[in-house]
């Protein structure tokens, strides 16, 4: 009975998931496009604000067009500007159009995230309930819109995969020990009654929190190429929470770890303007106070190493110039996930193997 429940109890957490990433991820997309937009508007309203300086008044009137050709001019840039501005509205409450979707393939389940339907973008049925269930869905229907048959975006399957195990791998992780910094031990069997404590519940709450945030993150910076600041306050939120539930690391590990990395990015950035986004620096502030400063620099190894070899890669392909820049914010998250789960565990054995190489 016991081994029954704790396979009914995996599954539940790998289907719960995998619900929520499949949401975040709708969400994620949504909030991007928001900031698209409003980079639109915020570029038309400047190149309307310069095309008066660009063409003055004591020019035209030189030669020979009268002041209301000015006034007519101004008003069709701003007439334009609305419509662009209106554009851009009807674009958001719609759902995702073809272009933002990467070509042909529809983002179906996840095209109205905030609404109370869920429709198929391409032949606009309202989607059954058995029709958006994560992962299953997907499988039975082949990846594809079961009435038209367009596709459904990888990564969305691959977002939903990613949160059902990385849910189990919470589970398991922190089941018995709700604890941040020391070396992991993994359990091969769920231990129910030690996951479900009440003392242990806040704790794993915050967890499960942190991982859902560093995947939204993730997700709205490389399609926007911005984290907002709400995303930003709420890693600090978690920072503060975690001064209280995870008494292992002290107050003093956490305010160096939120000055030692944000602080030389800061720096660099402004010595190099464009070098790292302000949401980059208020992340890994965030973060540093969670983590403290031993893993948060086990973090910023991982997110300079994957970025890099993202870079590497990016190159040899063609697909970007040598001044080129990308989304950091997915690789910096990645790091934090994994020194959160295992980053004493790397940082341990980085310190061994120093050990063995210079006989330390």
């Amino acid at each position: 009975m016991e081994r029954f429940l704790q396979i009914i109890t995996i599954v539940c957490i790998f289907l719960i998931g995998s619900g929520l990433f499949s949401f975040l991820y709708a969400l994620g997309r949504r909030i991007a496009q928001k900031i698209l937009i409003r980079q639109e508007q915020e570029e038309a309203e400047e190149e309307a604000a310069k095309m008066p300086s660009e063409n003055p008044t004591s020019d035209k009137a030189l030669a020979g067009e009268p002041a209301k050709a000015e006034q007519s001019d101004q008003n069709g840039i701003s007439t334009d500007v609305a419509v662009k501005k209106e554009e851009g509205e009807q674009k958001d409450v719609d759902t995702v159009t073809e272009e933002d979707a990467g070509g042909p393939e529809h983002s179906l389940r996840s095209a109205q995230p905030l609404g109370k339907d869920y429709i198929c973008e391409s032949c606009g049925v309202v989607l059954k309930p058995w029709e958006i269930l994560p992962i299953l869905s997907f499988l039975l229907q082949r990846g594809k819109c079961s009435w038209c048959g367009a596709k459904i975006p990888i990564g969305e399957f691959l977002s939903e995969l990613l949160g059902g195990c990385l849910f189990e791998a919470l589970f398991f992780r922190f089941g018995r020990d709700v604890v941040i910094a020391t070396i992991p031990k993994l359990y091969g069997v769920l231990d129910i009654t030690a996951a479900f404590r009440i003392n242990k519940i806040p704790a794993l709450l915050l967890l499960i929190f942190v991982c859902c945030l560093l995947f939204l993150i993730g997700v709205v910076d490389q399609e926007s190429m911005e984290i907002p600041n709400a995303l930003s306050l709420c890693m600090l939120a978690a920072g503060i929470g975690a001064i209280f539930l995870f008494p292992e690391i002290t107050l003093t590990e956490r305010l160096i770890g939120f000055f030692c990395i944000s602080v030389p990015l800061l720096v660099i950035t402004l010595i190099i303007p464009g070098a790292f986004g302000g949401g980059d620096i208020k992340l890994m502030a965030g973060a540093g106070l969670l983590l403290g400063w031993k893993l948060i620099l086990v973090a910023f190894f991982i997110g300079i190493l994957t970025g890099g070899i993202y870079a590497i890669v990016m190159l040899v392909a063609k697909k970007i110039g040598r001044k080129g820049h990308f989304a950091f914010g997915p690789y910096l998250c990645v790091g934090i996930g994994i020194s959160l789960f295992f980053g004493s565990m790397l940082l341990s054995a980085y310190l061994s193997l120093g050990r063995r190489l210079y006989g330390m």
